[in-house]
């Protein structure tokens, strides 16, 4: 990220990606924890189902901050797409 142009895309994606990690930590902990909540079957169940999107859930903010991190990198292919524009206009005359 250091070398982006425009960090702040990148950082955005990653900073979502924590989000959802402590999420699932905070969730992992509540249902170690639901037997001295009120109602601890609900926690339980709730603990459960974010459990089962968690997961996918983490991989897809992941997949977002390594493609956000890829968008900086020009491709090899694209040499000529970051050309100046009087370079480009030169070739038209």
């Amino acid at each position: 990220m250091l070398a982006a142009t425009d960090p702040a895309p990148a950082a955005d994606a990653f900073m979502r990606l924590t989000v959802e990690t402590a999420y699932a930590a905070i969730w992992r902990r509540l249902s170690a924890v639901a037997d001295h909540a009120p109602a601890p079957a609900r926690l339980r169940a709730l603990a459960a189902r974010q459990a089962m999107f968690g997961p996918s859930s983490l991989r897809h903010k992941a997949e977002i901050v390594s493609i956000t991190l890829r968008m900086d990198e020009p491709s090899p292919g694209a040499a000529h797409l970051h050309e100046p524009a009087h370079m480009k206009e030169k070739e038209w005359s």
